[in-house]
């Protein structure tokens, strides 16, 4: 699942250690920082921990305000945010496909309705800060039986997050969303339109849009692109497969149209994304 993280623009130079598994990343946003990325979604699950520092997001359409020792585990439904930093704030970002987690542990997490906030003590902060250290440094570093220690480290963090989540506050209420995002997450690849999404949860296409706005505060269009372009970025990195072939692949039509939102979205071309 390589490159992919919350914003591309920020590891760039990381990504390109990752395997197509997981992507682990660090970063510092100042205070006042502007340049973040607007609502978006992925294609694999993401644990965001904030090692210190204090900011204000939005999951899911719920604003929180999120300081030292959060530790937040979103599944590829959910949608995010940043929309201030109110001091120098420590982030860390880990994505990763289902394979990295024993099935027992993927099973508990899944049976949570949504997003999972997990509000850490110091010395639970320091324990998991510690965790995405020593994964930066064993895929920075690649040693022998590197990836078993990798599995370790991820299975600490989702472990910690399944004992101190004290709530879910963060879930898509409505049936019919759940079900849509659901059927988007199949199909991204293939053509989805409006209209046979809308019909496939028994919505007019007009009040479909309505409701997935308000419950998601994006739109359908844009929680569809956002998708496949982290599809793409994927394919980029881990296939030799072309800038055409990887379009399509992720459910573009128009080579032209998908370099333009790609540029858009990450800040670099296709091709300068593989390079």
């Amino acid at each position: 699942m390589d490159k992919y993280v919350n914003t591309w623009k920020s590891s760039r130079e990381s990504v390109l250690h990752q395997n197509n598994h997981f992507l682990v990343t660090s970063e510092v946003r100042e205070a006042g920082c502007t340049d973040f990325p607007s609502i978006h979604n992925h294609i694999f699950t993401e644990i965001e921990f904030i090692s210190k520092g204090s900011c204000t997001q939005v999951i899911n359409g719920h604003e929180t305000k999120c300081g030292s020792g959060m530790l937040l585990f979103m599944f590829p439904q959910d949608v995010h945010h940043y929309t201030a930093f109110h001091e120098s704030t420590k982030l860390y970002s880990l994505c990763f496909a289902d394979d990295m987690l024993p099935g027992s542990v993927l099973d508990l997490l899944y049976t949570k309705n949504g997003a999972l906030l997990a509000h850490l003590s110091e010395k639970d902060t320091e324990k998991i800060e510690t965790c995405f250290r020593k994964l930066l440094k064993e895929n920075e570093e690649q040693n022998l039986c590197g990836d078993l220690l990798i599995r370790a480290y991820i299975l600490e963090i989702a472990v910690e997050i399944l004992r101190k989540a004290k709530t879910t506050r963060f879930g898509i209420s409505n049936p019919a969303i759940r079900k849509a995002l659901q059927y988007i997450r199949e199909n991204f690849k293939q053509t989805v339109t409006l209209k046979d999404l809308a019909k496939s949860v028994h919505l007019t296409p007009e009040y479909f849009c309505k409701l997935f706005k308000t419950e998601l505060c994006i739109s359908f269009h844009e929680y569809l692109r956002n998708m496949r372009l982290d599809y793409a970025l994927m394919l980029l990195s881990t296939t030799s497969m072309t800038v055409t072939e990887v379009c399509l692949e992720s459910g573009f039509s128009s080579a032209s149209n998908f370099t333009k939102i790609f540029k858009q979205r990450f800040g670099m071309s296709p091709k300068s994304a593989r390079k």
